[in-house]
């Protein structure tokens, strides 16, 4: 009886043993599916509220926003702004400082609606992400942001804006599939009242400080796309530029919907399944173990 109970004893706490550590590595993989799902769901919620926001302005509100960021970006063209890595560690400035050292005009904007400067779709890789202000880190775990002396995205000739974003965040993936994209590509911007849309004409790999290939070209109006390289690594850039294009409401918004998806578990579901059917057969494989050594 003594060494039944001792047997029955010793396989109980196995089995709490053996149930918290199936638990322990169900969590652990589980963990980045979980996050991608909260991150998107976010994401979905940051547009939103950022098109409601915008639904709020009047006609005359937006033309005057228009009119001070198109200012704002008329004076980068004409001056030598410094433009450097968005991915450089930063002090986090609280006000953002044009080319010319003062206070820039978008920030009636900002102010306005918030943190949140638009949104970026890109139908080749799935994703649909919020544009912020800056490139700060804060920011950059969270979304896209609008790089510092460059163009406010809102197109026009003599503009370059440059939109960054993080790879490989194990709660976001952001930029992460952004080196599938190709040249013809296209991507559209979202801000103000307009739909920009950008067909990629160059994709470059370059060192962090070669930032003369972000600059303003004249004549041009063009959205450049940065993540780091090589994966994990992080040594250089990927730089993926678009040109301006006409957009065609009819043809693209028909199928955006069935582009632009938000972040789905089932892109996961064979992962998932595999991954529990592994852990089921070595609980099996423990307990079976267990069961003979009690004998």
């Amino acid at each position: 009886m003594k060494k039944l109970r001792a047997t029955l004893s010793n396989f109980s706490k196995s089995s709490i043993l053996l149930s918290l550590g199936f638990l322990t590595g169900l969590m652990i993989f589980l963990y980045p599916v979980v996050t991608q799902i909260y991150s998107q769901f976010t994401q979905t919620r940051v547009i939103d509220t950022f098109q409601e926001s915008l639904s709020s302005l009047s006609e005359q509100e937006i033309d005057e926003y228009k009119n001070q960021l198109t200012a704002y970006n008329e004076s980068l063209a004409g001056e030598e702004s410094t433009i450097t890595d968005p991915f450089a560690e930063t002090d986090d400035s609280s006000q953002p400082v044009s080319a010319s050292g003062g206070v820039s005009s978008y920030n009636v904007f900002t102010e306005q609606l918030g943190a949140v400067i638009g949104q970026i779709d890109l139908p080749t890789i799935n994703a649909s992400l919020p544009i912020y202000e800056g490139t700060s880190e804060a920011i950059l775990q969270k979304g896209i942001g609008w790089l510092d002396n460059t163009s406010f995205p809102i197109g026009g000739t003599g503009t370059h804006s440059v939109l960054t974003g993080h790879r490989g965040l194990p709660t976001s993936r952001l930029f992460t599939d952004l080196p599938n994209m190709e040249m013809g590509d296209v991507f559209y911007l979202h801000t103000l009242d307009e739909t920009l849309a950008y067909e990629v004409s160059e994709i470059l790999v370059v060192l962090p400080h070669e930032t003369q290939h972000i600059s303003v070209r004249e004549d041009e109006d063009l959205v450049t796309l940065i993540t780091c390289t090589p994966y994990m690594i992080n040594t250089h850039r990927l730089l993926v530029t678009g040109v301006r294009i006409p957009y065609v409401e009819e043809s693209t918004e028909n199928s955006r919907e069935e582009r632009i998806t938000p972040y789905s578990p089932s892109s996961h579901m064979s992962t998932l399944f595999f991954g529990l059917v592994v852990l089921i057969l070595i609980a099996l494989f423990v307990y079976k173990r267990r069961k003979e050594s009690a004998s």
